[in-house]
């Protein structure tokens, strides 16, 4: 960045509209190496995950390697102070991008429906320093049974299903802020099942 300005949010545009969108909310592109002095890291084996998130890097969601072949590819950053998720949300098709850009929201950059022919269908978080007004548990639901059991625990739920437009069951992503003593700190996608096995 020019005259020593920190990055305070990066996004990673695979399309001329996203680019379009992010350049209306003020985002400024960045042609070159991103590692360079910067203490970014960068991972190529999902395995290198895990070690990463406990150690306080959030990884952008956006696979470098998209469509390319190969290993799935990742820009982790790490922020100057601890933030937390206080809030989520999901959005359909791109229709509220822009808004929950202007709000301050941070799209997780990984289609929920992806691969599916469904919707497009992107979470959503919006973070603070305070920790007292973080979610402190998410959970994903995917029968009625499972959302009652949610519920009587104390999660809300969201309304957009995070399968819209595909033949499979309907799920919701439910969050809540209290009832536990960790804070949520960082929110993604995993499509690489290598980084759970």
């Amino acid at each position: 960045m020019a005259n020593g300005q920190q990055i305070t949010k990066l996004h990673v545009s695979t399309s001329k509209d996203e680019e379009e969108i992010l350049g209306a909310q003020g985002y400024e592109f960045i042609s070159g190496n991103l590692n360079q002095g910067a203490g970014n890291q960068v991972t190529t084996d999902a395995k290198e995950e895990p070690a990463l998130l406990q150690d306080g890097w959030e990884r952008l969601a956006c696979d470098l390697n998209r469509n390319a072949g190969g290993n799935f590819i990742y820009l982790w950053v790490k922020r100057e102070k601890l933030s937390y998720i206080c809030e989520i949300t999901a959005s359909v098709d791109f229709v509220s991008d822009k808004h929950l850009f202007e709000l301050g929201y941070t799209r997780v950059d990984e289609d929920t429906n992806r691969g599916t022919g469904g919707n497009y269908v992107f979470l959503w978080y919006r973070c603070i320093t305070d920790k007292s007004k973080a979610l402190t548990a998410l959970n994903i639901s995917t029968s009625l049974q499972e959302e009652a059991k949610l519920q009587a625990s104390g999660f809300k739920k969201l309304s957009v299903n995070l399968n819209k437009g595909t033949s499979g069951k309907d799920v919701y992503a439910w969050h809540k802020k209290e009832g536990c003593e960790s804070q949520i700190q960082a929110m993604l996608l995993l499509i690489n099942s290598k980084a759970w096995n």
